[in-house]
């Protein structure tokens, strides 16, 4: 909060154009909500990182499901599977799923 206080980063300091396909590949391989379309292309217009709706799904085509965590999903998010999701992040959930996949 200092950091933030003190005048920085903004987020057009954080946020580029590879962070933003890495958002979309993290939503699209997890069966994430379908906001994320609209939501992506709304971050990189407060950033300016050249990110618009039709890159959002080129990124969602290609992308392979790996882990059904949508509501009603084959990995419903619930109990101690959520409370792993929130404590471990996208980067693990991958991984556990990979070795299976």
């Amino acid at each position: 909060m200092n950091t933030l206080k003190n005048g920085g980063p903004l987020p057009r300091d954080l946020v580029t154009r590879k962070s933003l396909e890495n958002a979309c590949a993290a939503v699209a391989a997890t069966g994430g909500s379908t906001n994320a379309a609209l939501h992506i292309p709304a971050i990189e217009h407060e950033a300016d990182a050249r990110f618009v709706l039709d890159d959002v799904s080129e990124v969602l085509a290609r992308t392979p499901l790996i882990g059904d965590l949508q509501p009603g999903g084959k990995y419903l998010v619930l109990g101690s599977v959520s409370r792993r999701w929130r404590a471990c992040g996208v980067e693990r959930a991958v991984r556990r799923r990979l070795p299976a996949w």
